[in-house]
């Protein structure tokens, strides 16, 4: 499973994103980003810890639900889950691929 993100320029990113949208103030975001963070602080890293991509898969749907709403959020994280294993990273093009061996895959890449 993919690794936690401790990137604060993500972390960052992530914060302007809530505050633009104002997810802090919607109890149904609020609650889906408890259950985002949970995963990632308690269940995450007891799951395996090789993802092959730069951005968690959890912090790219998390990132993809508050920037871009319920379905196209949906519909990201369900196309990225479906390429989170080791047959798409080998057909992966060695661009897009970074100095520590992840794929860069970012949920802003799909505006």
């Amino acid at each position: 499973m993919c690794h936690l993100l401790h990137g604060q320029d993500e972390q960052r990113d992530f914060e302007l994103v809530l505050e633009k949208l104002s997810i802090r103030e919607a109890p149904a975001h609020q609650c889906s980003f408890f259950l985002f963070h949970f995963y990632q602080k308690h269940l995450s890293n007891q799951i395996l810890n090789d993802c092959i991509y730069d951005q968690s898969c959890s912090e790219f749907s998390k990132l993809s639900f508050a920037g871009y709403g319920l379905f196209k959020g949906l519909f990201l994280t369900a196309d990225r889950l479906t390429r989170c294993n080791r047959a798409t990273f080998a057909e992966t093009s060695p661009a897009l691929i970074d100095l520590q061996g992840k794929v860069i895959d970012h949920w802003d890449d799909y505006k």
